[in-house]
């Protein structure tokens, strides 16, 4: 199936984007736990809490009108005017929502330091998403996966060198994302000409029927968007405004390991999908081929997730070992953000049957409706329960927003739950869980570091997970894939050495 191969191209290059990224933020939050008090790290996760919250209003309209209507300028060859029309509402909406960030923040009481710091972030990052978003329309995944590993190599080794080293402080983490996004964005403004990437701004000649498109289409999306901020990114503001910002260091560092390891294993499906999918939809029409194609990566998602979630049911103190004195969180709270992590991402697959319909107002009203549960619920026992309380409403926000958005979407795309693979993958990983707790138990006796020991203990009970599905037949299809693969290669091996 043609899907099916542009799926796989497309991920080979939208794995190292994300993998490379991800592995240099597990190193980013270790560094700076070990760089910062909690306290510090608080206010840095509340100031980027903040960025990607005003970001949203911008970035998040602007990428999904994006993806929805370049394809149309690129099949007449008019991407320069495309480009150049998007910009000029690009610049004044970033200004305009800057502006607002700004005297919000100074309402609220947050100092000029940290005002300018947001600031300086929020617009490197609104140029960032625009010209990324231009790369994923036109599915140069090569080059996404460049402009991003230079973006999260650049904030690394700002980090090492000025706040880990320098000891500069939290405002130097803050603006070392800064520096990220513009070392990205100088690698685009370097390869401009070889990937169609116009920077030009012209505020002639605007085609206002492109613009009510974009902004039809991309701001129901927008709120959307910002609601689904709020979801993980409100309950930070609230633990910081309710108790203190030590808490919100100690909650965002354990939340942003085991939300970067999920984005990890999502994010390169949804960017590879997600223009599949339209294009699907845009070529055929036909809805089965959609269904199948979110069927498939559902099975995968929960080939990666069971384990996770099983493990952490044996395993979560000692996940956080890595982390400074006085970060980390255990006990049952660690699987509570396992399954909020699978839940939202998977949240993104639900709702598709609207975005294909263009009903992004639903969409938009049943996310408004979780943000305003997930905010009053936050308000009502955060104060008294802390950051556990926050785990565990943001979990029953995500379940809330699938039931409810499914009700809609499923008039258009429905979801098709491979229950037998659902059932095996569950044995599967449930077993292997347990295999975790008594090897966990038996290594209990043995006086070396944690660490040392739960290394060991993870890779068996991997191993485990991996022989019982493939002697439940659960990993048949992928075998076959790879025989198929293999015979392929050998085929095209002889028919080079019979012409020579």
């Amino acid at each position: 199936m043609l899907s099916n191969s542009q799926l796989l191209y497309d991920l080979l290059y939208y794995v190292p984007s994300k993998l490379i990224p991800a592995i240099l933020g597990f190193i980013l939050v270790i560094v700076l736990t070990h760089s910062l008090t909690p306290d510090e790290f608080g206010q840095y996760a509340t100031i980027l809490a903040i960025v990607n919250l005003s970001d949203t209003l911008v970035s998040a309209w602007l990428r999904q009108s994006i993806l929805r209507f370049y394809a149309d300028y690129q099949v007449n060859g008019n991407t320069r005017e495309f480009q150049e029309k998007a910009l000029s509402l690009v610049v004044p909406a970033t200004l305009m929502v800057g502006l607002v960030t700004g005297f919000v923040m100074r309402a609220l009481g947050y100092g000029l330091k940290q005002i300018m710091l947001a600031l300086g972030v929020l617009f490197t990052q609104i140029i960032f998403s625009y010209l990324t978003t231009l790369y994923q329309s036109s599915r140069l995944a090569r080059h996404y996966a460049m402009v991003t590993i230079i973006q999260s190599t650049v904030q690394i080794a700002w980090v090492l060198g000025l706040v880990y080293l320098g000891r500069g402080g939290y405002p130097l983490a803050v603006l070392a994302l800064a520096a990220g996004y513009l070392g990205g964005e100088f690698y685009i403004f370097l390869r401009r000409a070889k990937t169609d990437v116009h920077i030009g701004l012209t505020f002639r000649n605007l085609d206002w029927k492109l613009n009510r498109n974009l902004l039809g289409y991309g701001l129901p999306m927008s709120v959307w968007f910002l609601c689904f901020q709020l979801l993980f990114l409100a309950n930070r503001l609230i633990i910081g405004s309710l108790r203190s910002y030590e808490e919100v260091g100690i909650y965002a560092s354990a939340y942003d390991l085991i939300i970067g390891a999920s984005n990890l294993m999502m994010t390169p499906f949804l960017l590879a999908a997600h223009p599949i999918i339209l294009q699907l939809w845009a070529l055929t029409g036909e809805r089965a081929l959609v269904e199948e194609l979110i069927k498939r990566i559902f099975r995968y998602l929960l080939l990666l997730f069971a384990p996770m979630f099983f493990f952490s049911l044996t395993v979560n103190e000692e996940l956080f070992c890595v982390l400074g004195r006085g970060f980390g969180i255990k006990g049952w709270i660690v699987p509570v953000l396992v399954a909020t992590a699978f839940c939202g991402g998977f949240s993104m697959y639900v709702h598709k049957g609207l975005e294909i319909a263009k009903r992004t107002d639903i969409m938009m009203g049943v996310a408004a409706l979780t943000a305003f549960l997930n905010i009053m619920l936050n308000l009502l026992l955060v104060g008294q329960y802390g950051y556990p309380a926050a785990a565990v409403i943001a979990l029953i926000s995500y379940l809330f927003y699938m039931v409810v958005v499914y009700s809609f979407a499923r008039q258009y795309v429905q979801l098709r739950i491979p229950w037998k693979s659902v059932f095996r993958i569950c044995v599967a990983g449930g077993s292997a869980g347990v295999c975790l707790w008594l090897v966990k138990q038996i290594m209990l006796t043995i006086t070396i570091d944690s660490a040392l020991r739960i290394g060991p203990s993870l890779l068996l009970s991997s191993g485990i997970y991996l022989i019982l599905l493939i002697v439940s037949g659960e990993l048949m299809p992928e075998r076959q894939q790879f025989l198929a693969v293999v015979s392929r290669y050998r085929l095209n091996k002889i028919a080079r050495k019979q012409t020579f």
